[in-house]
């Protein structure tokens, strides 16, 4: 009960001492996301997560393996911009 206890509270001030950080990060993406204006369950799907997952990582919660999600996600943004040039691109010499 008392190692219990102490993992309980060792979690508690992890999350603490590290909310700032993860509020700062997913708010960039979920700027993104909102700029992109792509719905919370595309990008989720699009990324291999469970919507809860993005939503939790946006809002600054935690979750588990932040890090895969932030290159996923960064993965993913990429994408679109790439994909988004190109199609500017074909367009302008009308190979569309």
């Amino acid at each position: 009960m008392k190692a219990l206890a102490h993992r309980t509270i060792k979690r508690d001030k992890y999350i603490l001492e590290n909310h700032k950080v993860w509020k700062k990060q997913g708010a960039k993406f979920k700027k993104k996301r909102v700029d992109h204006g792509f719905p919370l369950q595309f990008v989720a799907a699009e990324t291999g997560m469970a919507p809860a997952t993005l939503k939790k990582y946006e809002e600054g919660m935690p979750v588990i393996r932040p890090k895969l999600i932030e290159k996923s996600l960064e993965h993913f943004y990429k994408y679109w911009e790439i994909r988004s040039s190109l199609k500017k691109i074909l367009k302008k010499h009308d190979w569309d």
